[in-house]
């Protein structure tokens, strides 16, 4: 697999519970995404960076759909 400039001999382990492919080198340490896909992962980011700053509500703005009914006070003991 190429990763940057160079060759590196690696080993793919199939990972079906999270549908994922394992990527690991020859000394069986993880090779992570990023450092796979570096032009991805510096999209990802700069689109977050976009998002994030935009879509930040202030306080005022936020508004809650439904409220929580006060706590019903009762004489009887619940039990068994």
């Amino acid at each position: 697999m190429m990763i940057g400039n160079k060759n590196v001999p690696v080993s793919i382990a199939a990972n079906p519970q999270i549908k994922t492919l394992d990527v690991y080198d020859k000394n069986m340490n993880e090779i992570r995404q990023e450092k796979i896909f570096p032009e991805q992962t510096q999209g990802r980011k700069s689109q977050q960076e976009k998002g994030t700053a935009n879509s930040l509500p202030s306080n005022q703005d936020i508004v809650q759909p439904w409220t929580q009914d006060k706590a019903q006070q009762t004489d009887r003991k619940r039990g068994r």
